[in-house]
């Protein structure tokens, strides 16, 4: 896809969404999704729109759709596991849809193969007072995270942290703490810091996730150690072991047992006196 050859009018789109109907004005309009521009003709326009939306939940605005759709691709490089290949299921699927096809009609091509169905549910991604992740999000797990102009696939969009901790304000009536994990555990200076004061942690990872890239790849002491595959996705080692598990995603698993394990066989229980 040549993401150059598309172009931005959010006005239309938001006009499209909100109110169900064209501007007279246009002939065309474009959707923006970070460097994804969506180019439609008003003959399929109304098609793909309901495939994305209007079928399997509300669509508000033109920046729900594109949350979403980033929300996906997220998904499916995270926990893009051997078994089910959601990478190259959802890319081989948009690549084979033709040169010729419109971008937008590329996507749900993706997604039809990826989930089996037209349609994709229009999820509300903000914080949700009830979801422990979000909760540790705005207490103990603060991560700056953000798209700088120009250096991922995905649309400028900077952490705000005035904006978060409002969010997190009105949800959960906490003030974020975005210094506090490096604070506590070191920061940049991680290794040193567990070396002296941590014992008994296991950094796990899969390298498929794009996670690891920020995790602990090497051993910090004989019993602070990381266990990584190449081949593994994001917590792929916690799920529930299964009979089609490849033999270095069992290694993986049986090297953590063991290792908690002798943990657990050393341990001595304090006097009670």
């Amino acid at each position: 896809m040549n993401f150059s050859d598309y172009i931005i009018d959010e006005f239309i789109i938001d006009e499209f969404v909100i109110h169900g109907k064209f501007a007279n004005r246009a002939q065309n309009f474009y959707l923006a999704h970070g460097q994804l521009f969506f180019f439609f003709k008003f003959s399929e326009t109304t098609l793909v729109i309901q495939h994305l939306s209007f079928n399997d939940g509300p669509l508000n605005t033109s920046q729900d759709l594109k949350d979403n759709l980033k929300s996906w691709y997220k998904f499916v490089a995270q926990y893009d596991n051997p078994r089910d290949n959601y990478l190259p299921t959802f890319c081989n699927a948009t690549n084979r849809a033709g040169a010729n096809t419109y971008v937008l009609h590329k996507i749900m091509a993706g997604f039809s193969a990826l989930l089996g169905k037209e349609c994709i549910y229009i999820s509300d991604l903000g914080l949700q007072k009830y979801h422990g992740w979000h909760w540790q999000k705005c207490t103990e797990m603060v991560m700056p995270m953000g798209n700088r102009e120009n250096d991922t696939m995905f649309q400028m969009d900077p952490f705000d942290l005035a904006k978060y901790t409002k969010e997190c304000k009105q949800v959960f009536g906490v003030t974020p703490r975005p210094y506090w994990i490096p604070i506590q555990f070191g920061g940049y200076g991680i290794k040193t810091v567990l070396e002296n004061f941590a014992s008994n942690i296991i950094f796990s990872n899969g390298l498929r996730d794009p996670y690891s890239s920020g995790g602990v790849l090497q051993n910090i002491s004989d019993s602070v150690v990381a266990i990584y595959t190449e081949k593994g996705h994001h917590c792929l080692d916690l799920q529930t072991p299964n009979d089609t598990d490849p033999d270095w995603l069992k290694a993986q698993r049986n090297a953590e047992i063991n290792m908690i394990e002798g943990w657990l066989s050393e341990y001595k229980i304090p006097n009670a006196n």
